[in-house]
């Protein structure tokens, strides 16, 4: 596996060399769109036969199926019921398979699989649009019912909650109060066609205000990005706290401006204060930019020395930030709708939250960012990068709020307490994988790291430092690479718990593993 890492590692290094890190992203874009389907069918049914070579053989008599609305008998405190809505269909195996997860984890109060929808075509069952789903992530639930059909619950949970009318409603209920959360990444459940109305929406919708108002949650639930999903504002404290914005910059001026400007126009939150990192600029006319930017009351230029080191760099900014929240921003970035920091606010003030990341695009309108994937490539990579933006509405993954292993710091609030808990950033990584190395320990500390589509920006790409990659550069990319690789090892092994097991890790398109 180091190998093969290392190859590829190789590989892009030798791409980027020759043709810039903008070629290589739209070389990754072509490789989204040109990348063969898998054969579902075929696909299930290889999942099949090594799911039934693996089944321990696990007596399933405690677990009942249920139909939502039916059930009218007593419930055992000792079993686990499994429920569907009218109209679904189980694999044959499903109360089995989840018969062995139980016994694995015999805590646990939910579990929930993979899924899929199936039609009739040609007189014959055929399963088509599967949900390879996440480990389990209240954000993303919230925003849209991820977890569907098919989940099973403990006979003890069914006795507190009752018996379900809304499965919505009560699974969100059920993750308020089970013990233990397990994700079965085998796709159990075939879901009949659902009546995809308004009203339909508009009662989960209701299902998720009254969950909030239940358990106290000051939060605003409206339409999101498509009609089936969800879009929440947290209420924001009566005294709004400080945000610092910190952005390292070597000359640009032009970059820098235009990336001010927006901050100015759709920031759409205040207070803030913006401190421009200068390091080693050259140019007459950047330092007649930071005399004008200096005239400003919330806008200060902190010089920092030495060779270029991200880390380090920021670092040293934070240690002259006044705010409570950091705000990690590249200057080669640019926002793009009203409430941009509002929005990462949205998330970062939660308790549970230690940092928050942006959708971001390059300037040709392809994915840049939605959120990072732990072992793309064999180390880690952002998720659907390359992808056009004009096809993003048909993921779940680019449209709602959901938790990461990693965000970019190209664009990353972290509540100031987290960052300093966490170490800050490590100047062993002075240009690679620092982002992802913090967002890692941030996590160690049990705090989630959250993707937001709701904050969007175009991100030029390292014009400040230029694309050409040098000898030198090439060999800080594999030395920092190593050292990731030697630092999260470990975790790299056990896969990202935010990515399904059964996807690929060859392409960033979510699309399932052979």
């Amino acid at each position: 596996m180091m190998k093969k890492t290392k190859k590829m590692v190789d590989k892009g290094i030798a791409y980027l060399k020759k043709n810039g890190v903008r070629a290589a992203a739209r070389r990754l874009g072509r490789k989204i769109v040109l990348s063969r389907d898998v054969d579902y069918e075929k696909w299930l049914e290889n999942h099949r036969k090594r799911r039934t070579n693996r089944l321990s053989g696990t007596d399933a008599d405690s677990i009942h199926v249920i139909v939502c609305g039916t059930f009218t008998g007593q419930v055992e405190a000792q079993d686990y019921y499994l429920f569907i809505e009218e109209g679904d269909i189980l694999e044959a195996d499903a109360r089995e398979t989840y018969a062995d997860a139980v016994l694995a984890h015999p805590g646990a109060e939910l579990f929930y699989c993979d899924s899929d929808d199936f039609v009739y075509s040609s007189d014959h069952l055929c399963s088509v649009r599967p949900r390879c789903k996440p480990d389990f992530d209240p954000f993303y639930l919230q925003s849209t019912n991820y977890i569907g059909s098919g989940f099973l619950v403990s006979g003890r949970l069914v006795q507190e909650l009752g018996m379900p009318q809304n499965l919505f409603a009560y699974v969100l209920a059920c993750a308020g109060k089970a013990n233990e959360i397990v994700h079965v990444p085998e796709i159990l459940c075939h879901e009949g066609v659902r009546e995809q109305t308004e009203t339909r929406w508009k009662k989960e919708e209701e299902a998720l205000r009254d969950y909030f108002f239940q358990n106290g949650i000051s939060a605003e639930v409206t339409a999101g990005i498509q009609s089936w999903t969800r879009k929440i504002t947290y209420v924001l404290p009566e005294q709004s706290p400080l945000v610092s914005i910190l952005i390292p910059n070597k000359d640009h001026r032009e970059d820098l401006e235009k990336c001010i400007n927006s901050i100015r126009q759709f920031s759409g939150y205040e207070p803030y204060e913006i401190l421009i990192l200068e390091n080693n600029s050259s140019t007459q006319e950047i330092r007649s930019y930071y005399e004008e930017l200096q005239k400003e009351p919330d806008i200060r230029v902190i010089l920092c020395g030495g060779a270029f080191n991200y880390s380090s760099v920021n670092n040293q900014g934070v240690a002259q930030a006044k705010g409570a929240y950091l705000l990690f921003l590249n200057n080669d970035t640019e926002m793009l709708k009203p409430d941009c920091i509002r929005e990462l606010m949205n998330y970062a003030l939660l308790p549970e939250v230690g940092a928050v990341g942006a959708q971001m695009f390059y300037g040709d309108d392809t994915i840049q960012h939605a959120g990072v994937v732990l072992g793309y490539g064999g180390l880690a990579g952002h998720a659907f990068e390359g992808l056009e933006r004009q096809k993003t509405s048909a993921h779940d993954e680019i449209i709602c709020p959901r938790c990461c292993s990693a965000v970019t710091a190209a664009c990353m609030m972290v509540r100031r307490s987290v960052f300093e808990q966490a170490g800050g950033f490590d100047e062993a990584f002075g240009v690679a994988y620092n982002d992802i190395d913090l967002c890692l320990r941030i996590g160690k500390l049990g705090k989630q790291i959250i993707y937001t589509p709701y904050a969007q920006l175009y991100h030029y790409e390292s014009q400040t430092r230029g694309l050409e990659l040098t000898d030198e550069k090439a060999e800080r990319i594999r030395r920092e690479s190593a050292l990731f690789r030697s630092r999260w090892g470990d975790l790299l092994a056990q896969g990202d718990p935010f990515y399904n097991p059964n996807l690929t890790l060859e392409k960033a398109d979510y699309s399932l593993k052979p």
